[in-house]
């Protein structure tokens, strides 16, 4: 149970400021005026301050990209030469051999 407060007595007995009809009035024609009317009677901002928005957001972007595939790369860095399995084409060593041994690996058959 709550003490009863002599202020808050006094303050709820004080009367209540009545709405002036005549400013609510005008207060709701000019909210109505500016709902009704078209777009380009409205007070429009310079394309210049409603630009930053988009380019401050695309740069962030990038920013953003950058920064997860440079430590995507440092995670998972690409080897600096491919392995023998991948750029390999055949033995140097046959490819400069004479024909007769190069014929001996082939079952002894001469290349015609």
């Amino acid at each position: 149970m709550m003490t009863p407060d002599p202020l808050l007595e006094r303050l709820g007995k004080l009367p209540r400021p009545a709405l002036d009809d005549v400013a609510a009035a005008r207060t709701l024609a000019r909210a109505e005026e500016v709902f009704a009317a078209p777009r380009a009677d409205r007070l429009r901002r310079p394309l210049r301050a409603t630009g930053w928005i988009p380019a401050a957001l695309g740069l962030w972007g990038l920013l953003y990209v950058w920064g997860a595939v440079r430590e995507l790369v440092r995670l998972f860095p690409a080897a600096a030469r491919p392995t023998i399995g991948v750029s390999h084409w055949g033995s140097s060593v046959v490819a400069r051999a004479e024909p007769e041994v190069q014929a001996k690996g082939q079952g002894g058959r001469a290349n015609p």
